[in-house]
């Protein structure tokens, strides 16, 4: 029997965690009424867990644990307390259930009455003209709107990390809102966060890359390594990615060379089908989006062909009529995590979507 691919990366094999188990016992935890923190490593599976988890909560665990609806808010984009309240109001017109959906809308239809405002007018990435403690106000109303549903619920705060850096107190809004004692149905919350991990030395990679190849029937040259290494930047997602693509690609008790590293990164970049090309998605979604939208992927397009955000004519070369336009794109992107600020330049963090990027025309 051959042996298993070595290089875990995401959902593609099993990576020895029983997530099933896992979702079964934290959806009957909150069912209890605790709330629960998951944090890790970006690119570790969490988002992919919350899917699991919600599909448990809507099961019938017995007569005292009957099925709970589950909201997910997606705090990716959250810099400001106006843009808490857009992600919660897209988190309702985004979820899976027309009953539940409506059911919510209807209150917080009431709530825009009762506070004369259209929440629809809060955009992620405007700055509000309304004052930051009638967002307070706003945020806290529509939060406590879904605790007062007769509705068991679950709310995942994914991305919990963002609100950190978020003006306005908003920590404090979820506490007086959704974990005070005062009345409402059962309301679970499921915080879930990302962190850095350290940088990964390329000595490091390389001799952990060299081992498990070794393992398995299939030695890399160390020419070939050090190409992978190249190739992915040292990113650990990416790089055990790449490992994978490799490993999957050269039969057994053969000598991985350089040009099967280039084969792997091929196919990674240019083959729709690949595992993990999510980045193309995200990239069609802004280039189709609105004009904010758009010069993120056109902000995105000029570091990929090593262009100056700063220059008028390097700005203007990707479609983006004012260099300020661009770095402002940038800001909301690294919110986002998908750039980085190193010194003085900026960088896109993943390297597969630079080099996809990099082979995509100006988009204009």
């Amino acid at each position: 029997m051959n042996a298993l691919n070595p290089f875990v990366w995401s959902r593609e094999i099993d990576d020895g965690v029983g997530r099933s188990s896992a979702a079964a016992d934290v959806a009957l935890i909150l069912k209890g009424g605790t709330h629960i923190q998951l944090f890790g490593p970006r690119g570790t599976g969490k988002t992919t867990f919350t899917v699991e988890l919600a599909g448990e909560l809507g099961k019938n665990h017995g007569p005292e644990v009957p099925p709970w609806e589950c909201l997910r808010v997606d705090l990716r984009p959250v810099a400001s307390l106006g843009d808490f309240v857009t992600a919660v109001r897209d988190a309702v017109q985004r979820h899976p259930s027309h009953t539940l959906r409506r059911r919510i809308q209807g209150e917080l239809s009431g709530l825009e009455k009762d506070l004369g405002i259209n929440l629809g007018v809060i955009k992620v990435g405007i700055k509000s003209p309304i004052r930051q403690e009638d967002l307070q106000a706003i945020l806290s109303s529509q939060l406590r709107a879904l605790r007062t549903l007769d509705t068991r619920l679950v709310i995942i705060f994914d991305e919990f990390q963002r609100l950190a850096n978020c003006s306005g107190d908003p920590l404090a809004v979820i506490r007086s809102s959704l974990m005070s004692a005062d009345g409402g149905q059962e309301t679970s919350l499921l915080f879930t966060g990302s962190f850095e991990l350290p940088q990964i030395s390329h000595e490091d990679f390389a001799g952990y890359l060299e081992l498990r190849f070794e393992a398995t029937s299939k030695p890399i040259d160390s020419r070939a390594t050090d190409h992978l290494l190249v190739l992915s930047e040292l990113h650990p997602k990416r790089t055990q990615q790449l490992a994978w693509m490799v490993w999957q690609t050269v039969p057994e008790n053969t000598l991985v060379r350089v040009e099967h590293v280039a084969e792997a990164f091929e196919q990674l970049v240019e083959d729709k089908d690949a595992p993990g090309r999510d980045f193309a998605v995200t990239y069609d979604y802004w280039l189709n989006g609105n004009a904010s939208d758009v010069n993120l992927a056109r902000a995105l397009l000029l570091l990929a062909n090593g262009l100056s955000p700063g220059s008028p004519a390097d700005t203007k070369q990707v479609g983006i009529e004012h260099h300020q336009t661009a770095i402002n794109s940038l800001r909301r992107l690294e919110e986002r995590g998908y750039v980085e600020r190193r010194d003085t330049s900026w960088h896109i963090v993943d390297p597969l979507f630079k080099e996809f990027l990099r082979r995509q025309p100006d988009g204009r």
